[in-house]
C-alpha cells in the first residue's frame, strides 16, 4: 500500500464530518467575520462613496472625451483639455449664476441650526445637545 501525500490526508480530513459543537462555531466565525467586515465598510463608507464618484466621474469624463475625439477627429489628449476646461467653465457658470441662491439658502440653514438641534436634543431627551 502506498503511503498517503499531505494533501490526500488533508482532503480526506476535509471530508470527516464536523461535530455540532465544531459546526456551530464554525457558523459563529462566519456570522463573526461579516460582521466584522460590515463594521470596516461602515467605517469607511465615505472613502468607498469618494472612491465610486471618482470612478463615475472619470467614466463620465472618458466618454466626452472619446466622443469629443471621434467626432472631430483630434487627438486625446487635445480632447481631454478640452472636456476639461469645458467642465471647469461649466461649473464656474453654475457657481456664478446659482452662487447667490445658494449663499441664501446655506445662510438660512445655518441661522436655524441651533433652534434645529435643540428641538432634536428636547425631542431625545438631552438637556443642553450643543454644548
Amino acid at each position: 500500500m502506498r503511503k498517503r501525500t499531505t494533501i490526500e490526508k488533508l482532503s480526506l480530513h476535509a471530508r470527516r464530518p464536523l461535530g455540532r459543537d465544531a459546526a456551530f462555531a464554525r457558523r459563529v466565525a462566519i456570522v463573526a467575520a461579516f460582521a466584522v467586515l460590515a463594521y470596516a465598510a461602515w467605517l469607511i463608507s465615505y472613502v468607498i462613496v469618494l472612491a465610486f464618484l471618482a470612478l463615475l466621474m472619470a467614466v463620465i469624463i472618458r466618454a466626452a472625451v472619446d466622443l469629443l475625439s471621434d467626432a472631430t477627429g483630434l487627438p486625446e489628449g487635445a480632447a481631454f483639455g478640452i472636456t476639461i476646461v469645458a467642465l471647469v467653465a461649466g461649473t464656474a457658470s453654475f457657481l456664478v449664476f446659482f452662487a447667490g441662491t445658494v449663499y441664501g439658502q446655506l445662510a438660512d440653514v445655518v441661522a436655524r441650526l441651533p433652534d434645529a438641534i435643540e428641538a432634536l436634543g428636547g425631542a431625545l431627551g438631552i438637556d443642553d445637545p450643543i454644548g
